[in-house]
């Protein structure tokens, strides 16, 4: 369906790379990755009027380009690694970008399971290189010359810089796969990447858009199916048939094209593989890692498509079929300025200018609709993400502590309040350490509010609450038919917390199995999802609590020594209510308050006796234990009226107490007497026989004191 070669429309006079003049070569280079370039004047002739496959940037500049000999520039010195063992072996690289792993796409493929698909990669930076472990199972170590070891962790370290004699130790610590950087060259057979790659012809899209137009060999035809593939493009959302559009358009309109591909450049896994497609009668060589990353080098430093036609650098690349390849065009997959995928083609024949233009219009449409789904993408991840967060905050909002106020104003209340400030102002790990009832997770959300993630979300789950797998589930989340039920992605406290505070209560339960999944989390801010193959990172701050004996869980192997020093960084200790008595007045006064409005009442307060003898109990289920009995008395209480004595449970106030006021010794002691009668009648619902026998007095002496201090018992 393409017209047959035509002869380029030359432009007089250009730039080359470096400012030198080509003569008969214009070369217009994107204005936001060359704006210092100067623009070559164009011919009167050249049609600058916009088309409808221009990329409508304001002032952009329509050029019809001639095809040139101009080479790349000179490559540096390339990166060298070898592969030790008993048969070493030698790789050289000119490409910048160097991808290590046990995957076939990467560039040094090791055959070895403990080393990950795509492992690490070496990238030149400056005249350096650096080493980068891209999320690896089992990790990457860099030995320097003087013998240091240089642990690479892709969520801390980051890059680490690699030098000659330097040695990479990649999967088992113990048994690592060994690679040299820049050894001394020796007698092993080199393993080369691809020739560089020379560049013909260049073109960028404005020109492209025009040439295509004014191109008198460009057929109705193929322009009215360049609308309709622009038109279907637009209104699609797969990016997955987006792809098979482009390919099987550039397939069908470039003449005797053999394979079209496209790669996605990711920056922790090198060139990612999108989609390809090729004619069988061709049966051209699926290209590797290596020639793709030279594919890329050969556009990215100008960001326009190029054609090449070195027959023999190619046909190394793509192999020797029965009808070898002889050209090839790659078009940059451009947005906002910067390359982030290339599609390319070949054909046993050389490609001509229409060819080049045309693939330069498709790749730039192609590239706007790959960004648009991709756009879409991120934008319904966002509104998920917003939504599993409002979801979240209104069951936060149900809850009745939703509040950071913490009343007291006991010296042990004070001393933890303070190593609580001190500590949130960091992300260290914290562990609350108390018994039940104490506002651990109370002190975890203050600890939340008063440091620099207090914008973020806080979360809290109770790990003893829950089966192991639940747990699994909601700590983690899970993709959609990970197991039954399952019919939905469904994202993890982790990752709804990413960038707040996850606080887990009660991380003494937490099974054996799940506790080498939070120290993974611990350690590297790496959550995998049940069911899920990748690993997602998250920047969570971790706080813990128990109030079991974590030193004695692990002594007793029933609790990772390992986990108990990763979230012992910090532990703070939470005192009993019954070590801070004191404080019970607010904390009653704050709960009467709070159930007054939340049961529409009108308690007018508690009476002198009913706080005596609430100050005098032990509280063994500390704040929790008051809270539940405050609620209770005010349900029994008659509005208009104070809390007294006998709205109290009666395991307080069966209480024996002291009197009020100070008086007599023998009516004192009645007082008392009289007090524990009562309470043990209480506690055998008045019988006497069963109340003489617990106090160690015969039933007549019983009924002789039940009557001198009027009380009635069941006979």
């Amino acid at each position: 369906m393409s017209p047959e070669q035509s002869g380029p429309v030359e432009a007089s006079g250009g730039v080359g790379e470096g400012g030198d003049r080509v003569p008969g070569t214009v070369r217009t280079p994107i204005p936001s990755l060359h704006p210092t370039v100067a623009r070559p004047t164009l011919p009167s002739q050249a049609s600058t009027a916009p088309t409808p496959f221009s990329s409508t940037r304001p002032g952009a500049l329509a050029a019809r380009v001639t095809p040139s000999t101009e080479p790349m520039s000179q490559a540096p010195e390339p990166i060298r690694l070898r592969v030790a063992g008993p048969s070493p072996r030698d790789y050289s690289f000119t490409q910048d970008i160097v991808t290590i792993g046990r995957g076939a796409d990467n560039m040094v493929v090791l055959a070895d399971t403990r080393v990950s698909s795509i492992h690490g990669r070496v990238v030149r930076k400056g005249e350096g290189c650096v080493y980068e472990d891209l999320g690896s199972t089992n990790g990457s170590m860099v030995r320097k010359r003087d013998g240091r070891d240089v642990v690479v962790e892709a969520a801390r370290t980051g890059a680490v810089g690699i030098g000659p004699g330097d040695m990479l130790l990649l999967g088992d610590v113990a048994n690592p796969v060994r690679l040299d950087f820049m050894p001394e060259t020796g007698d092993q057979t080199m393993v080369a990447g691809p020739a560089r790659l020379s560049r013909r012809s260049v073109q960028n899209v404005d020109a492209a858009g025009t040439a295509l137009v004014n191109n008198p060999l460009t057929s109705r035809k193929v322009l009215h199916e360049l609308f309709e593939l622009f038109r279907s493009l637009s209104a699609e959302r797969d990016r997955a048939k987006v792809v098979g559009q482009l390919l099987g358009f550039a397939l069908e309109n470039l003449r005797d094209c053999a394979l079209a591909a496209i790669y996605r450049f990711d920056p922790k896994e090198g060139m990612a593989h999108e989609g390809l497609r090729a004619k069988e009668e061709f049966r051209p060589k699926v290209p590797g890692g290596p020639v793709v990353h030279e594919l890329f080098r050969a556009v990215v430093s100008d960001g326009m498509s190029a054609l090449m036609d070195d027959a023999a650098a190619l046909q190394r690349a793509f192999g020797r079929g029965p009808r070898p390849v002889q050209s090839a065009i790659v078009a940059p997959l451009l947005t906002d300025g910067h390359v982030e995928g290339i599609f390319f083609v070949v054909a046993p024949r050389p490609f001509n200018q229409f060819d080049l233009d045309l693939l330069t219009v498709l790749a730039h449409h192609g590239a706007t609709a790959l960004e648009n789904i991709a756009l879409l993408t991120r934008l319904a991840a966002a509104e998920a993400r917003l939504r599993t967060e409002n979801s979240w905050l209104k069951e936060v909002l149900k809850r009745e502590d939703v509040g950071v106020d913490i009343i007291g104003e006991s010296p042990a209340l004070k001393r933890v309040i303070k190593q609580v400030e001190v500590v949130a102002r960091t992300d260290t790990t914290v562990l609350l350490l108390g018994e039940t009832g104490t506002g651990k997770e109370l002190f975890a959300r203050y600890l939340h509010e008063a440091g620099p993630r207090r914008n973020n979300i806080f979360a809290a789950v109770n790990c003893g609450a829950l089966a192991e797998t639940l747990l699994e589930s909601e700590l983690f989340g899970h993709k959609k038919g990970a197991f039954t039920g399952a019919s939905a992605d469904r994202k993890g406290l982790f990752q709804v917390a990413d960038g707040g505070t996850l606080f887990l209560d009660e991380v003494g339960d937490v099974s054996p199995n799940l506790q080498v999944k939070l120290l993974r989390v611990l350690e590297s801010g790496e959550v995998t999802p049940v069911g899920a193959v990748r690993q997602e990172f998250v920047n969570v701050r971790i706080v813990t609590a128990t109030n079991k004996n974590l030193e004695e869980e692990v002594a007793q192997r029933r609790f990772r020594e390992d986990l108990y020093y990763r979230i012992n960084v910090f532990p703070i200790r939470l005192p009993p209510l019954r070590e801070r008595s004191g404080d019970v007045p607010l904390l009653v006064e704050t709960f009467l308050a709070r159930f007054n409005r939340q049961l529409e009442k009108r308690i007018t307060g508690i009476s002198q006796e009913a706080m005596e003898q609430l100050r005098g109990y032990e509280w063994p289920g500390n704040v929790r234990e008051l809270q539940n009995e405050i609620e209770r008395a005010v349900l029994l209480t008659d509005d208009g009226e104070p809390i007294r004595p006998e709205a109290l449970s009666e395991r307080i106030s069966g209480m024996v107490e002291l009197p009020v006021e100070v008086g007599p010794l023998k009516e004192t002691m009645a007082r008392l007497e009289e007090q524990y009668i009562i309470r043990a009648l209480r506690e055998h619902d008045g019988n006497r026989t069963h109340t003489a026998r617990t106090l160690g007095i015969s039933r007549q002496a019983l009924t002789v004191k039940l009557n001198r201090y009027g009380i009635i018992g069941n006979d």
